[in-house]
């Protein structure tokens, strides 16, 4: 098989495991935020803590749901794939749509097990010029991997996306993980990984940014070639 699976299934697979997969993680990024701290008490330590743990359940999800449905937990990647002429664009459209439906199920899900309010938006207010180069770093990287797995020859090298999130996330202090759907959706969680709906524009931009970016330089360097 040359390269990741081509998607052209629709139905009840193309948005079953979005949703499940996003759900879950969003879930676990709740759940996170809640037992390490509240945005009041937050230090390095704490948020790296955060970054771990999500990072590890974060993993596991992607491994067993991407067997079946790539792509399937984040917007960017779906985006640049349907860029790449790797999946149909009504199959890309429903696989973001249930990316977003998924986060926010999760987000209300993990609200009301851990004892929050069903919506509970996040309230905080500092924002600083890092956190949206953390996001647009991460972003590029995860893109370029993405891209990048999808030939023979870069194949085996799929470990390496949950790496770089572990890697970018910790040294950026992103929550979101260059996913879009977390940003937008864990904006309706107030804990320690959250981020406030003001930023969600701020944040998106530097997200497809980073994703345009990478996929530019893929493109000119190998895709380019290859055409």
């Amino acid at each position: 098989e040359d390269g990741i699976r081509d998607v052209a299934v629709t139905g009840v697979q193309t948005c079953a495991l979005p949703i499940f997969g996003t759900a879950l993680l969003l879930c676990t990024v709740v759940g996170v935020g809640v037992t390490i701290g509240t945005v009041e008490s937050t230090s390095p330590t704490e948020l790296l803590i955060a970054v771990a743990a999500i990072v590890t359940v974060g993993s596991v999800i992607w491994q067993v749901t991407n067997y079946f449905v790539p792509t399937q937990l984040n917007p960017l990647i779906t985006l640049a794939l349907v860029a790449r002429g790797r999946i149909e664009p009504t199959a890309g459209s429903e696989h973001i749509a249930a990316q977003v439906s998924g986060g926010l199920l999760g987000v209300v899900v993990g609200n009301t097990v851990f004892g929050l309010e069903m919506f509970s938006p996040a309230t905080q207010t500092l924002i600083t010029p890092s956190r949206y180069i953390g996001e647009f770093l991460v972003s590029a990287g995860l893109v370029t991997i993405s891209l990048l797995v999808e030939s023979r020859r870069f194949k085996r090298w799929g470990i390496l996306a949950p790496l770089w999130l572990a890697f970018g996330c910790a040294l950026t202090s992103s929550p979101a993980f260059g996913n879009p759907a977390i940003t937008v959706a864990n904006s309706l969680s107030h804990t320690l990984t959250s981020d406030p709906s003001t930023a969600i524009a701020g944040l998106l931009s530097s997200q497809l940014l980073g994703g345009i970016l990478a996929f530019s330089l893929v493109w000119l360097f190998k895709f380019r070639k290859e055409n």
